[in-house]
């Protein structure tokens, strides 16, 4: 640590030589970096114990039936959903208790619900897709692209 071109070793300076002076400095920076960074997560872990959040807790009303644990709230074209909820086997009617699985994409959700009678799985969509680009939902082209949902959404109505 006597050398005055000693060598970084831990990549400070990208693989040059600096003096021990600098390099004993930037160690200490980098150790302080860490501690304060650990004692930041330490502090929101203490938080988010004391205070946890509000979708953490599930409303009585929500979990006293089926599957259905969570309280997200969705945006769901009706139609689509009532269409969807057909098995794609046996073609009896699903329903929203028995979804296994459940993916986001932006406001839409595919969700992978088991028909009581033949135990097949069967993908159900709340929203439609694009006519354009079949791999995107048209709620979220028409979110992207400041259009309005419907005439009765008066919140999304201020994205316009």
């Amino acid at each position: 640590m006597n050398d005055p071109n000693l060598h970084d070793p831990c990549g400070f300076n990208k693989g040059k030589f600096i003096s021990a002076k600098n390099y004993n400095a930037r160690k200490a920076r980098s150790e302080g970096r860490k501690r304060k960074w650990e004692e930041f997560r330490e502090a929101k872990r203490v938080e988010r114990e004391l205070n946890p959040s509000p979708e953490s807790e599930p409303e009585e009303e929500d979990v006293d039936s089926g599957n259905i644990k969570d309280t997200k709230r969705r945006l769901v074209e009706l139609k689509q959903l009532a269409a969807d909820l057909i098995c794609t086997s046996c073609k009896n009617p699903l329903t929203l208790q028995d979804y296994v699985e459940e993916r986001q994409y932006g406001l839409a959700f595919e969700m992978i619900v088991k028909c009581r009678f033949c135990g097949m799985n069967s993908k159900v969509c709340t929203g439609k897709k694009s006519k354009i680009n079949p791999s995107l939902y048209a709620m979220n082209c028409k979110i992207a692209t400041g259009k309005s949902l419907s005439l009765e959404s008066p919140g999304l109505s201020k994205l316009r």
